[in-house]
């Protein structure tokens, strides 16, 4: 018999909107299981505590940040023997995860499909596996863990994103595909990056301890999701790893042209590999000083060891 047990963010973007219904569907449905994350620094025991509970199916409501710091201490710090699976409802101002590995639907109906499918007996057939991304020699954290880095334009774009799309109250996945176009169509148009997010900053790259130099970088990004923001899949020759690695150098070889296909192309890209690289690994160190995000949380680099990156912790997810 499957074990629920749910862990809610109030204070994640949409769950502000309508706290409260989830609680009363979890009671509604018999689960007694329940916890409000008020603090983060409660996540540690209510984790225990859900552990021994039994806890096999990990419902989270939240968003990115909220499905990071809980990665993070599922793995590290290790309250289960087992890690349970893991239902994801997108409740978050960003929930790129959740978007790949999680619940379709807004508010309580993917819970709702997702009591029917534990009820059903179909709950095996609904998972999906991924490799978690470990990060390590983070400025004044200890590791962290969760499934998507970005850093240089990336994090640059995120913060003009927060600044003047989502004051606006777009939806996240509309938010991002706001500040994507006027940063391709401002390039194309004029050459100019008025904002100041789409220029280089200097980075060293190690893959599986191969150097590939200290060049300019308009962004790298390592991930072990599938899809990203707008569906797009910005990674190729990606085989035999266990997260991939993207990175696009400075300036930039014609962008706004190579972008559909840096974004949404096949197998097979045509892509100059000197300005566009892309590839399955296991294993990744950067040198930098510039900050970076996992999963939408923004972090700086210790500043005297090199950024690693790995994914050897593992999970499977409810997709429905």
């Amino acid at each position: 018999m499957t074990r629920i047990g749910i862990i809610e963010n109030p204070r994640s973007q949409q769950n502000q909107k309508k706290f409260g219904q989830l609680a009363l569907a979890a009671r509604n449905a018999g689960i007694k299981i329940y916890a409000s994350l008020e603090n983060f620094e409660d996540l540690g025991g209510i984790l225990k505590d859900f552990a021994n509970e039994g806890v096999d199916l990990l419902v989270l409501s939240g968003g990115d940040g909220t499905v990071q710091a809980v990665l993070t201490e599922l793995t590290l710090q290790q309250p289960f023997e087992h890690l349970p699976r893991i239902a994801i409802m997108a409740r978050g101002m960003t929930n790129m995860t959740a978007a790949d590995v999680g619940l379709s639907g807004k508010g309580i109906k993917g819970f709702k499909r997702l009591l029917k499918v534990v009820e059903s007996g179909a709950l095996p057939r609904k998972l999906v596996h991924r490799h978690l991304l470990k990060l390590e020699n983070i400025k004044d954290h200890s590791p962290q863990v969760g499934m998507f880095f970005g850093c240089a334009a990336i994090t640059r774009a995120i913060e003009s994103c927060r600044s003047s799309v989502h004051p606006l109250k777009a939806e996240a996945e509309v938010a991002s595909g706001i500040t994507l176009a006027k940063l391709l169509w401002r390039w194309l148009t004029t050459g100019r990056d008025d904002d100041g997010v789409l220029r280089g900053d200097r980075i060293s790259i190690a893959v599986d301890g191969a150097e590939l130099g200290e060049k300019d970088y308009l962004l790298v990004l390592a991930t072990t999701l599938d899809r990203l923001v707008l569906k797009s899949r910005p990674f190729w020759n990606d085989a035999g790893g266990d997260f991939r690695l993207t990175s696009i150098a400075y300036p930039p070889h014609r962008l706004a042209r190579n972008a559909w296909g840096v974004l949404y192309g096949g197998a097979e890209r045509r892509l100059d590999p000197a300005h566009y690289f892309s590839c399955g690994t296991k294993r990744i160190a950067l040198k930098m000083d510039c900050p970076f995000t996992l999963d939408g949380e923004l972090f700086d680099p210790h500043p005297d060891l090199p950024l690693l990156l790995s994914a050897e912790a593992e999970a499977d997810f409810v997709r429905i």
